[in-house]
């Protein structure tokens, strides 16, 4: 992609793009590339009686509050030029492919360019205007035309709402008429849609609305012949209009993180009702259902599930069309003439785990002239690790955050029981619990629904865990199966640190290791959770360096609850620094109360490592654990002569000691109570089959009681 960096300038375009007559549609968004760099998308509908467009453009990128006001190229050149829009029958014409023929024709041109934001703001607009909107639309005066995409990136990057599905602008008089927008973005962001008036102008962030006719308005945009309802939760559009007309309406779409607006997204459109009968085709979600959404973990058998199609003209026949992506998926029809199925099948790898999901889109077609009826639904699969034994209080259908979904799981598993939880609370935390006998279609088991731990599913309790860690999420894949790559590492140093109870641990933050340099480093945002911390007063998480000077880098510390910490170290200076070492130090005292024997364990989730370009980096976050009580802490075996595997196990545990050395091993659960206690110096297996699935932790120690442990996952 053509890279156009533009700071302050002025360009001699006029206000309004020249050769726009005509223009039926238009939709802007943005997609987040790296620090401040973001790709901007424009999206036209030319109805083909007008004026040809050009194969460039522009869109202003402004924000009142630094005062920022600039014209950013974009072009066709990567989008292949111009597209018509629908699908012909064979037999079909409309005025793009012969300008005689009676049914009206459009052609999409979609045009993008880059730009790199001079600074964070809360008022960022992309902004698209053009002259004229076509003479002869029924609902609005024909003056002028305005989009545009707001971003709200002072709190985090932000990927724009992207509309895989184009409105069908054509439609019949007297049927009931509907569009799937097949609305997503990538960053797990609540959406909201709801229909506006128009826009005729723009000028300084001041947007002016376009007048309605008599008769008409926002609520009645097709007058008295005809009504137009948005689901506001999924952006459905379900409208009708007996009176042949052209009706313009406008679609906006706010964006929502953790109740905060980050972004919002204007599509305009014009509806031509034309006579005829033809009702567009749709899909089903997964599996037949509502939801558009499936999530995988990579231990299974794979990605497999079903989308059926259907028409409710009863004479047309429904096909659906597989839009092949980067994945080897397999899309699979039957050869039902009419409400054709489909079947989609991938097989993903552990190299395929991603904090975004893959985007599959399937077009469903009629077989209406001149042209096909369709939609476009966009199904988003999330590829997760294999573990999701661990419970977590309000995320009840374990999809790694509370959000209201999670009282849909609720509601299925109300009233079902299986086994209590040992030491459970409703804290934010790993606990660790037998399954039950029941799981959710998407395999994931009812225990997670059980979000007090007292064995009961009860969604009136159970609730109040949803709502006291709403929004709060963990990200296995952040410490699950990094450990091999071979890159530089981060980790909590527990070596030689006294976790007694009442002491006060100071424990390095590392970032890279000795021959494991981070390249050109600048900066680092992440969680740190530790489990069974027994924090008296909570963490504090300080920057501290060693390769890089205290003085050349700022921290900042949130306290989530007494054993979680949002954190970033970072430069400031605009340079960058490679080496390895410590960054920071994690501070706390262990209470008094603390369990002895219990395994602390260090988690670093939904992390970011940049450098002074903005660009992330890779490293590994390997296991690392203490005991409480240990007067030395150490993470990970240390002990080369002793190797156990497998890891994880099923039914054994394998011990091989090859220094002829006597070992004393002991088996415990996440709360500390010890399972099994045995000594060794040679070949030793271990019978697990009898406890139940889940996260344990196998302590080894020497002659001289130098302790070790580690992490063992029973699946």
């Amino acid at each position: 992609m053509k890279k156009i960096i533009f700071t302050l300038a002025i360009f001699v375009f006029t206000l309004f793009s020249a050769n726009a007559s005509h223009l039926s549609g238009a939709f802007i968004s943005y997609k987040h590339v790296s620090g401040n760099t973001y790709d901007i998308k424009l999206e036209l509908l030319r109805d083909c009686t007008g004026l040809y467009l050009n194969s460039t453009d522009f869109v202003t990128v402004s924000s009142a509050s630094l005062g920022v006001n600039l014209n950013v190229i974009v072009d066709t050149a990567n989008n292949g030029g111009a597209s018509l829009s629908g699908t012909l029958c064979p037999t079909g014409q409309t005025q793009c492919t012969n300008p005689a023929a009676l049914a009206p024709g459009y052609e999409y041109w979609k045009y993008s360019g880059q730009v790199v934001l001079p600074a964070v703001a809360n008022d960022w607009y992309f902004s698209y205007s053009s002259c004229c909107r076509p003479a002869n639309l029924s609902n609005v005066v024909a003056n002028s035309y305005s989009v545009y995409a707001f971003l709200n990136n002072t709190l985090a990057q932000n990927n724009g709402v992207q509309f895989q599905n184009a409105i069908n602008v054509t439609c019949g008089t007297s049927v009931n008429n509907s569009s799937n927008l097949a609305a997503y973005e990538t960053d797990g962001d609540s959406l909201a849609f709801q229909l506006i008036t128009p826009l005729d102008n723009y000028n300084a962030n001041i947007y002016t609305n376009c007048t309605y006719n008599v008769g008409y308005s926002l609520a009645n945009p097709f007058g008295s012949t005809g009504s137009i309802s948005i689901n506001p939760n999924t952006g459905q559009l379900n409208y009708t209009n007996s009176a042949i007309a052209n009706n313009a309406i406008a679609i906006k779409v706010e964006e929502y993180r953790n109740g905060v607006l980050v972004g919002a997204f204007v599509k305009d459109v014009m509806l031509n009702f034309i006579p005829g009968g033809n009702i567009t085709p749709t899909t089903s979600g997964v599996n037949g259902g509502a939801t558009f959404i499936y999530n995988y973990n990579v231990c299974g058998t794979g990605v497999n599930f079903t989308i059926n199609s259907a028409d409710a003209n009863s004479t047309d026949s429904s096909r659906l069309e597989y839009i092949p992506n980067s994945t080897n998926a397999v899309f699979t029809a039957n050869a039902a003439l009419q409400n054709q199925t489909a079947t989609l099948t991938w097989f993903p790898t552990a190299a395929d785990v991603s904090n975004s999901p893959y985007l599959f889109h399937v077009k469903v077609l009629d077989n209406a002239c001149p042209y096909n009826g369709e939609n476009t639904y966009t199904y988003l699969v999330y590829v997760n690790q294999c573990n999701t034994d661990t419970v977590w209080a309000g995320d009840a259908n374990a999809d790694f955050v509370v959000n209201n979904q999670d009282v849909l799981a609720l509601a299925l598993a109300n009233g079902t029981a299986g086994a209590v939880r040992p030491g459970a609370t409703i804290l934010w935390q790993p606990e660790t619990c037998a399954n039950w006998t029941q799981s959710f279609v998407s395999g994931i088991n009812y225990k997670h629904a059980d979000c007090d731990g007292n064995g009961v599913v009860d969604i009136a309790i159970d609730q109040t865990a949803v709502t006291n860690n709403y929004a709060l999420f963990h990200n296995k894949k952040d410490i699950e199966g990094k450990k091999l790559r071979g890159l530089p590492e981060l980790y909590v140093d527990v070596t030689g640190a006294d976790f007694t109870p009442g002491n006060t641990v100071n424990l390095p933050i590392m970032l890279g290791n000795v021959g494991k340099n981070l390249t050109n480093f600048y900066g680092i945002a992440s969680t740190l959770e530790v489990t069974n911390a027994f924090a008296q007063n909570g963490m504090q998480i300080t920057s501290n360096g060693t390769w890089i000077p205290s003085t050349e880098l700022f921290g900042f510390d949130k306290k989530i609850n007494s054993s979680r910490n949002d954190f970033a170290i970072t430069k400031f200076n605009h340079i960058g620094t490679t080496g390895n070492g410590r960054i920071g130090t994690l501070t706390y005292t262990i209470s008094t109360n603390a369990t002895p024997g219990s395994i602390i364990d260090f988690n670093f989730v939904n992390t970011q490592v940049i450098n002074m370009n903005g660009d992330t980096l890779s490293f590994d976050v390997p296991d690392i654990t203490a005991l409480v009580g240990s007067p030395l802490g150490v993470g990970n075996i240390k002990f080369a002569n002793v190797r156990i595997l497998p890891n994880p196990a099923t039914n054994n545990i394998n011990i091989n000691i090859s220094d002829n050395e006597m070992y004393t091993f002991s088996l415990q659960n996440t709360t500390g109570q010890t399972l099994k206690t045995f000594e060794s110096n040679g070949n030793t297996n271990i019978d697990v089959q009898q406890f139940a699935r889940g996260i344990y932790y196998l302590t080894i120690a020497d002659k001289n009681n130098v302790r070790s442990s580690m992490k063992v996952v029973l699946q």
